[in-house]
């Protein structure tokens, strides 16, 4: 008893070491057992496969853009030109026998392109499907590919997209909270040996394109018709082929006849007429 009194301290210090140890070898034993658990544990199978390539953020960011100042077409637009547009002044009557309606020549009118969209393909580092607004035609138009006219089943306007050009430009954008990439891509049109247009997404371009009057017999108020376009005359339907300051192209839809109408002051102005597309 009195070696227990003596040296009380000393056993209770002994004794905390003993139960330290057996409670490190009981921990050591159950990491071993928790070790040889996980790895007999079935693995997941892998990937096949190469990681995806991250997915491009700029197309939804400059659509947010978009959304807060889309493109819109002026109300009453003033002239968008400072030089008078051409016009040809003569008034050409054309033999009634033939044709029911009088063309009151040929002038150029401004007006407004807007290239408004497209699709892109990166695994091909190609573009189609291109979006294209033109003032006075109140539909989108939707373009194919390059090489292919801008037409819709109502109207063929005769411009041929000759080539696109990706643009993209980085910018810093408060509203989407840093840096976004602008697309700043091109489009070229042309119509025939015309001068080509170069389009920019999103901004309004100018153009001047030919306009004329046609005066029906049975109808007063003359109608406004571009290339491209049709007009009805004595239940009779007319597509305008082609039209320049100097002559137009008219083809009757429903037999096919073609009549070239001489605009040139000074000349004949009766039309000359094809009977169809087999001449």
């Amino acid at each position: 008893m009195d070696f227990l009194k003596k040296h009380y301290e000393k056993i209770l210090l002994v004794v905390s070491l003993l139960v330290l140890l057996g409670t490190a070898a009981w921990f050591a034993l159950r990491i071993g057992q928790l070790t040889t658990e996980l790895e007999a544990a079935p693995q997941p199978p892998a990937l096949a496969g190469e990681n995806l390539t991250p997915w491009p953020l700029h197309p939804y960011s400059n659509a947010l853009a978009v959304l807060q100042s889309p493109p819109q077409w002026e109300k009453n637009p003033q002239p968008l030109f400072p030089v008078s547009p051409t016009v040809a002044t003569n008034i050409i009557v054309i033999d009634t026998k033939e044709l029911p309606f009088t063309v009151r020549g040929v002038r150029r009118e401004p007006f407004k392109l807007l290239f408004k969209a497209y699709s892109f393909d990166a695994t091909k580092n190609e573009a189609y499907n291109f979006q294209i607004n033109m003032q006075f035609r109140p539909l989108t138009f939707f373009v194919l590919a390059v090489g292919d006219t801008v037409s819709n089943r109502v109207e063929n306007t005769g411009f041929k997209i000759m080539k696109f050009e990706r643009k993209l430009r980085e910018v810093q954008d408060a509203t989407v909270g840093g840096r976004r990439m602008v697309d700043e891509s091109e489009l070229t049109l042309r119509h025939g040996e015309e001068e080509p247009i170069v389009m920019i997404l999103g901004q309004e371009t100018f153009a001047r394109e030919p306009v004329t009057e046609i005066q029906c017999d049975d109808d007063p108020n003359p109608q406004v018709i571009r290339r491209g376009q049709s007009f009805i005359c004595k239940g009779n339907t007319y597509n305008v082929i082609d039209m320049r300051l100097e002559q137009m192209l008219i083809e009757e839809k429903a037999t096919g006849k073609k009549h070239e109408i001489n605009l040139v002051a000074g000349t004949n102005p009766a039309a000359k007429t094809s009977s169809g597309p087999n001449e």
